[in-house]
């Protein structure tokens, strides 16, 4: 019988998680970024833990190809797209609970990984 609580209380704390996220991601989310994007990732557990721009011209991924960031870190793209920016925002989403990772350039979820330098 004291399972019934457990399992409540988990799920009560779980919404708070999300709900949190959801402020969180929404509070720090720039003007330009698409809401219901954000909002879908931030029902996924996802937050907002870095932003920072991608260091001079961007024109979009490919394979292989190595994003230099403002704030030190190597974005490596997985996928092919084209997109032309100068310095575009970058938010790096994290996952609350798996710590699992995506990278958003200029308000396009982006495949690849962030390396430190």
């Amino acid at each position: 019988m004291e399972k019934a609580p457990r399992a409540s209380e988990a799920r009560r704390r779980k919404r708070k998680i999300i709900a949190q996220a959801t402020a969180i991601t929404l509070l720090l989310t720039p003007h330009y970024a698409s809401a219901s994007d954000l909002e879908n990732l931030a029902l996924q557990g996802y937050a907002v833990a870095l932003t920072t721009q991608v260091n001079g011209t961007y024109e979009g991924c490919e394979y292989g190809k190595q994003l230099e960031l403002m704030n030190g870190l190597i974005f490596v793209c997985s996928t092919y797209r084209y997109h032309y920016s100068y310095m575009p925002r970058v938010l790096i989403l994290q996952q609350l609970q798996t710590g699992k990772i995506k990278v958003i350039i200029d308000d396009d979820e982006t495949a690849g990984t962030l390396y430190r330098r």
